[in-house]
């Protein structure tokens, strides 16, 4: 119960800092976001070995998806 409540505010938050990233942010990114908070909050370690491994890949594929719109 408190987990999910969590999450909530978590988007609420997200939300209230910029209305249009909704728009420009997929739920999965999002859910990721949620999850480098929660893993800075525990360590830094595993923060920084979550950013390399998962965050900048989907980064690069992220404008690789946007370069192939723009052909």
């Amino acid at each position: 119960m408190q987990a999910s409540l969590h999450r909530i505010l978590d988007l609420l938050t997200l939300v209230s800092y910029n209305i249009d990233i909704i728009s420009t942010v997929s739920i999965y990114q999002v859910l990721l976001w949620m999850k480098m908070r929660r893993l800075v909050q525990n360590g830094r370690a595993a923060a920084w070995r979550f950013l390399f491994l998962i965050l900048i890949p989907m980064k690069e594929f992220d404008e690789l998806n946007k370069a192939r719109r723009n052909v």
